[in-house]
């Protein structure tokens, strides 16, 4: 049975989700990061059969009890991609799945399909919404390739697999394909999750919505009613949200 890891990259917080800065605050998307992190970890725990979970990461004191931290080289993504899968083939791992933080409404059984697609092929890929960037990769090896991630990835990694002489099967997964970039992400994650904003997510993970004009632009607020996405609970998140 191969070996399969899984793994998280993770900017540095003061870093994260630049992109969403029309709408929060810079400590509102920080603790917004840190909130799907832990989302999307506890779901990858639900997942049976795997060898581990690693987070690739300058940010250390975010990585919880029983995942393995991998250093970011600071090379962009796809070097603490690469160096990932230097150093879990280094360990013994024969596969890696590639996972992104922030893809708060990935399933156990997405993951686990993916998994599943990755014994009979080299090269498992699924795309975001666009279907122009990637939301997950799996190799076999880890470093079959180089990872392409970046704009128009999707294509670059499905030419990047037929170059190593193989076809990647391709999985659609709904709830990771939705990952949270921008403003308008925000009021489509109210839409479709409103529980996991204004009620408790999974192991401490629990979203907070305050009014505070300051942090949306005039289109956003309109969609947002104004609102700031913050976290409660975050000492239980940094501890362990597995418990």
């Amino acid at each position: 049975m191969s070996a399969c890891w899984v793994v998280v990259p993770l900017k540095r917080l003061q870093d994260a989700k630049q992109r969403l800065s029309p709408a929060l605050a810079p400590d509102a998307r920080a603790t917004l990061a840190r909130a799907m992190l832990a989302e999307v970890l506890a779901v990858i725990r639900q997942v049976s059969g795997l060898s581990g979970i690693a987070l690739v990461t300058t940010e250390r004191h975010l990585v919880p009890p029983g995942v393995l931290w991998i250093d970011d080289p600071g090379a962009g993504l796809n070097g603490a991609i690469a160096s990932a899968a230097a150093e879990l083939e280094r360990r013994g791992a024969t596969t890696m799945l590639v996972i992104p933080a922030d893809v708060p409404l990935v399933t156990a059984t997405e993951i686990a399909s993916l998994v599943s697609a990755g014994r009979t092929s080299s090269i498992v890929l699924a795309s975001d919404r666009s279907r122009r960037g990637t939301n997950a990769l799996l190799l076999t090896p880890p470093c079959l390739f180089e990872p392409h991630f970046g704009a128009d990835s999707f294509a670059e990694h499905i030419t990047a697999a037929r170059v190593s002489g193989q076809e990647a099967i391709i999985c659609d997964c709904p709830g990771l394909a939705f990952d949270i970039d921008w403003p308008r992400d925000l009021g489509e994650l109210l839409e479709r999750r409103g529980d996991l904003v204004r009620g408790d997510a999974r192991h401490g993970a629990r979203f907070g919505i305050q009014e505070e004009s300051s942090f949306c632009e005039q289109k956003e607020a309109k969609k947002l009613g104004q609102l700031r996405i913050a976290c409660a609970g975050l000492a239980a998140v940094d501890s362990n949200p597995y418990e």
